[in-house]
């Protein structure tokens, strides 16, 4: 079985690019490295004419790969680790000879030879494999992918960034990086690692954001891959038309490695990807579409493309759970009066009846929002919200923990700044409305119960949202409640 790869390397200016590269396919290893690291901080805080991003992504290049050799390409969460300490040690040693205490503001305050980092290494396997375990690491917004035949591009690796964005809303906004390797890197920064099980073959690739985040939609990025694919003949006629058509439209540096997996020659590779470029190109158009429109088929689109992002994002829950309920089983104990001394004694024999699922469920189901919400996943968070406050003991719930539902009003109020999608937002209404009714924060309650019930109201005719009735007559009630509650404290003044 061979494995058939792909370098793109574009400057978006001349002898000034801040991106680098590695790629390792030596024959005495059983992996193959693939890693792109991009510079940042432009011509800031360098030295030896050169920027302080060109001085990262090279320095953090030769470092992991001259580490990596001696681990023959393999990696895992201690590799990982002392990776980190490795290129931490290089870049301060190197920003305390050559600069000074950085000046930058913004988002690299404080910071020195800063770089992301995007590392895939990928197993050498026979032609009976089936299932393929991917080695990822990575630090900031480059990206690792799975182009598959069946399901298209998809993405493996969460950005880091302050505020999460999806793919679709990252070519539209540009929000600051929440870590990245450098020489003054915070305690609690990390490199992420995962071992991603695949059960196809299909192609790894290592991105720097200049290959996405000018597209005009993230399917584009690839129809780019498949259409230049579909007229090639060979890699290396692949390769050069994918340096071209990003030399056409570059408007930043290019970083791009990819390597198939499981594939016997490039006809087999390009066959595999036929039917999938045929959907595409007939199903996804960005062209004389607007905003909405362009939503509504990623909406369709991320289906796919998110689906190993929220694959992760439901284990990150599904142990969430674990240590909810872990936390509020009492010990299988149970407090018995002696019948000597009348003074309480620990039965052993006699286990409590741990609290059922039912005690449970309002408090589940509040975490579980709060974490979706946390996480951008706003349509999770409904749901999460819809099923607690179906329980008529959620009133209770509220009052008895108020700093909790003060930080899940918080992420609500960022959810509407978060997301343009009406329903969502006047679902967040609903919710904010509700919390306040509960929490008697009569005015603020009033307002957004109006705003969730005058978008119900012009919802009623879609019969495709079938409770948009139900939550508008709930609104209507608690708006009534709202104004008897009202009156009865202005009388009391």
């Amino acid at each position: 079985m061979k494995s058939f790869s792909v370098i793109v390397n574009i400057e978006s200016v001349h002898d000034k690019g801040e991106d680098a590269r590695l790629f390792n396919d030596n024959d005495y290893s059983d992996v193959i490295v693939i890693g792109v690291f991009d510079g940042l901080g432009g011509r800031s805080a360098g030295y030896d004419e050169q920027t302080g991003g060109k001085i990262a992504s090279q320095k953090t290049s030769e470092t992991v790969q001259e580490f990596l050799l001696q681990w023959y390409g393999k990696l895992n969460p201690e590799i990982v680790s002392k990776i980190q300490d490795k290129v931490y040690q290089t870049l301060k040693e190197a920003a305390d000879k050559n600069i000074k205490p950085s000046r930058l503001g913004g988002s690299l305050a404080g910071q020195r030879l800063c770089t992301t980092m995007a590392l895939a290494s990928i197993p050498k396997l026979g032609e009976l494999t089936t299932k393929y375990e991917v080695s990822l690491a990575w630090i900031g917004d480059s990206r690792l992918y799975f182009l598959s035949p069946e399901k298209g591009l998809q993405q493996l690796t969460q950005d880091d960034l302050e505020v999460k964005k999806d793919a679709f809303e990252m070519i539209r906004e540009d929000p600051p990086m929440s870590q990245y390797l450098s020489a003054d890197m915070k305690k609690n920064w990390q490199i992420h690692f995962k071992l991603q099980e695949l059960d196809q073959r299909g192609c790894i690739l290592a991105c720097t954001d200049g290959c996405f985040q000018y597209l005009p939609a993230p399917w584009e990025f690839e129809k780019l891959l498949l259409n230049t694919l579909s007229q090639s003949e060979d890699m290396k006629q692949w390769e050069h038309s994918l340096n071209q058509r990003y030399q056409d439209i570059k408007q930043d540096d290019v970083s791009l490695i990819l390597c198939s997996m499981g594939y016997n020659s490039f006809d087999d590779l390009k066959h595999s990807y036929e039917e999938r470029f045929d959907y595409l190109t007939e199903k996804f158009d960005f062209k004389n579409k607007n905003l909405g429109e362009l939503q509504t088929l990623w909406q369709e689109y991320r289906e796919n493309y998110e689906f190993y992002l929220e694959q992760e994002e439901k284990q990150e829950i599904d142990q969430t759970i674990v240590e909810i309920n872990r936390d509020s089983v009492p010990s299988p104990e149970i407090i018995s009066v002696s019948s000597e001394n009348n003074e309480p004694t620990v039965d052993p024999v006699v286990e409590i009846i741990p609290h059922s699922d039912e005690e449970n469920k309002i408090p589940n189901n509040l975490e579980l929002a709060k974490l979706n919400l946390k996480n951008n996943n706003i349509k999770d968070a409904i749901q999460d919200l819809e099923t607690a406050f179906a329980d008529e003991n959620i009133d209770s719930q509220v009052k008895e923990d108020s700093g909790f539902i003060q930080d899940l009003e918080q992420l609500l109020e960022e959810g509407l700044q978060n997301t343009s999608n009406r329903d969502l937002i006047a679902n967040l209404h609903y919710f904010i409305g509700w919390i306040n009714y509960l929490s008697n924060n009569l005015v603020k309650a009033r307002d957004y119960c109006n705003k969730a019930s005058q978008y119900y109201q012009s919802k009623l005719s879609d019969e495709t949202v079938t409770n948009n009735y139900e939550k508008k007559r709930k609104m209507e009630e608690l708006i009534h409640n709202i104004d008897n509650l009202t009156q009865i404290s202005e009388g009391e003044n």
